[in-house]
């Protein structure tokens, strides 16, 4: 019988804060889950250290990487490989609070509608300060949230397995380390219903060694694409149209200020032609606005939108049903 929830945990060179995160997972007060732990070729302890947590935890599952592959490698992995009914994400250098597990699962059951949930989360590292994040909460706080920041703190965030299955989502490593903003804004592109717990279920560290940090411009670029495709499909979109207008105007002001960056999209958007051609198979008929939003960003013109498009369903075999 498989366990109710797949844990995720890429881990790379994190020995100073692994155990702790370990524990705050075998820790949960919901106890039926499987943990997969990826190690990605570290050079450090901290494969030895998750090999002595599983030698007492039957749930910890290990893989270990030959080489340096980076965590989305692993992250789409694990979303291949889990069993469980809902997969939760975790950071090996973070802490997950005891009642995590068991509150989203309650949140996810009682709305069987929902394809992801996040919670609200701490912020704690170097500086020694602490600092609440209330991401948002329902449908039209996240929705409007999206155009400027991610709606999730990535650790935070529970998936329905089957929703990941049936509309074939993953990491797009195009957007690598914004994968995830992306991964957010294409899920309500597809009309998938997300929300967040008010409640502070994880502790986020915040240090220099994290990508983040490191890849800062690189996820600026990619962030600016997400951002700027996703306004397009707001306006575009009928179910979409705004009655209000104070808050068209405050929408118009932020696609404003994305508008002032563009100078940072040139180089993303030579890659991501390519990237649009190799995976054009994947996208059925209903979700070819998704396509079209990325043309347009590219101002590749209505006509030569609509002549690719149709050019892909021929070639590709894209079935109409």
């Amino acid at each position: 019988m498989n366990q109710k929830v797949s844990v995720i945990m890429p881990v790379y060179n994190a020995e100073e804060y692994l155990a702790e995160a370990i524990e705050s997972i075998l820790n949960q007060t919901f106890k039926d889950f499987e943990f997969l732990i990826f190690d990605d070729c570290s050079t450090d302890s901290s494969l030895s250290i998750i090999e002595k947590y599983q030698k007492d935890d039957s749930r910890i599952v290990i893989f270990s990487s030959p080489g340096n592959y980076g965590y989305l490698i692993h992250l789409n992995k694990g979303l291949e490989l889990a069993k469980g009914e809902y997969i939760a994400r975790m950071d090996a250098d973070d802490i997950s609070m005891p009642q995590r597990f068991e509150r989203q699962l309650h949140h996810l059951d009682s709305n069987p509608n929902l394809a992801a949930l996040g919670t609200w989360y701490e912020v704690f590292g170097v500086s020694g300060q602490n600092e609440l994040k209330k991401m948002p909460v329902g449908m039209e706080e996240i929705i409007s949230f999206a155009f400027n920041r991610s709606i999730f703190g990535h650790p935070t965030v529970m998936f329905r397995k089957n929703i990941l299955e049936k509309y074939n989502l993953r990491y797009d490593v195009f957007f690598y380390p914004a994968e995830d903003f992306e991964l957010w804004n294409r899920m309500l592109m597809m009309e998938l219903e997300l929300d967040n717990i008010p409640e502070v279920l994880l502790k986020y560290r915040s240090h220099d060694q994290q990508i983040s940090q490191k890849k800062r411009n690189v996820q600026q670029e990619k962030s600016l694409i997400t951002k700027k495709r996703y306004f397009y499909w707001f306006f575009e979109y009928p179910q979409n149209s705004l009655e209000n207008h104070d808050f068209k105007l405050e929408i118009q002001s932020k696609f404003n200020e994305i508008q002032k960056n563009d100078h940072h999209l040139k180089k993303a958007l030579k890659n991501l032609w390519v990237h649009e051609i190799n995976s054009i198979y994947q996208y059925k008929p209903k979700y070819l606005r998704y396509l079209f939003s990325i043309l347009w960003v590219k101002n590749y013109g209505l006509t030569n939108t609509i002549k690719f498009i149709i050019k892909c369903i021929l070639s590709y075999q894209v079935k109409i049903k």
